[in-house]
């Protein structure tokens, strides 16, 4: 039995990813109002939406601006139906959880990560090209963190000739850092590499650039941000020390939309694929 599957939400990358579907042989359709959603929600199998899921943690928004809340979602998939987005709120996980509706986050899912990671890398890179005068080859620059992202930024960055130093906290990251041929030290050393940086890329969820840092740094430098909110950078210090600081999110979407698309379809046929096993 092949899962029907209907997208509730806006942006081009989750077209792409209906796409993508159809060019699988699974039924897929995007719904843009017009009809009951009861009748498309009652057509489906699996509900995929978003990423994030939801912005407000309460509702979902249509391409033509039609916000539709994820109670009324709920209340049509009950038990029967399986909700798949990307980045659930604590309040949107709730209000599936009181429906009773079988929910997954597609983008905590190891596969998703790690794919994601590559336009992500592709992305920084592309911002770090047109957004600075000179070449990444044999410029310094630096990654805080090392993560999924950070490993397939700097596997690239290395590639093009920069000069990359790995800042991050946990000993196993440090020791796979210096096994790939970086330098690599812990945060205590932030502020320096930062002076010595030309660019920098952060990939940590927290704010690892505050007002010591950023006090490094002059107008020539800058930061690209890479991390989902709250971001790593005080961009408060950062504007008042006239810092320039790039916070580059859902690059995926925006630069490589179709490839986006198909890694959201991928995962999300792979995680239904797993709940339906489960009944």
């Amino acid at each position: 039995m092949t899962d029907r599957f209907l997208i509730i939400g806006g942006g081009i990358r989750l077209q792409k990813a209906c796409d993508a579907f159809i060019r699988e042989g699974y039924k897929a359709e995007i719904y843009k109002g017009g009809k009951p959603l009861k009748v498309a929600v009652g057509n489906a199998d699996v509900i995929l939406l978003g990423l994030p899921a939801s912005p407000d943690g309460e509702n979902t928004e249509l391409e033509n601006g039609e916000k539709i809340p994820l109670r009324d979602i709920a209340a049509l998939c009950g038990g029967r139906k399986k909700v798949l987005g990307g980045r659930f709120s604590e309040k949107a996980k709730a209000i599936f959880d009181i429906y009773s509706v079988r929910w997954a986050d597609y983008a905590e899912c190891e596969e998703f990560e790690i794919l994601n990671a590559v336009p992500t890398a592709e992305g920084a890179i592309q911002i770090a090209m047109e957004e600075f005068p000179f070449t990444l080859h044999g410029a310094k620059v630096s990654i805080t963190g090392f993560g999924k992202v950070a490993r397939a930024l700097s596997m690239r960055l290395k590639a093009l000739g920069a000069e990359c130093t790995i800042v991050a906290r946990s000993p196993s990251q440090l020791a796979e850092a210096e096994s790939l041929g970086f330098t690599a030290v812990d945060f205590p050393h932030l502020p320096h590499v930062a002076k010595e940086s030309r660019i920098l890329f952060n990939t940590v969820p927290a704010q690892v650039f505050d007002k010591t840092v950023l006090s490094e740094l002059s107008p020539h430098q800058g930061v690209i941000d890479l991390a989902s909110k709250p971001g790593g950078v005080d961009l408060e210090a950062a504007k008042m020390l006239g810092v320039n600081v790039i916070w580059a999110l859902g690059l995926p979407g925006k630069v490589a939309p179709e490839s986006a698309g198909e890694i959201i379809q991928k995962t999300a046929c792979n995680i239904a694929c797993d709940l339906r096993l489960q009944n």
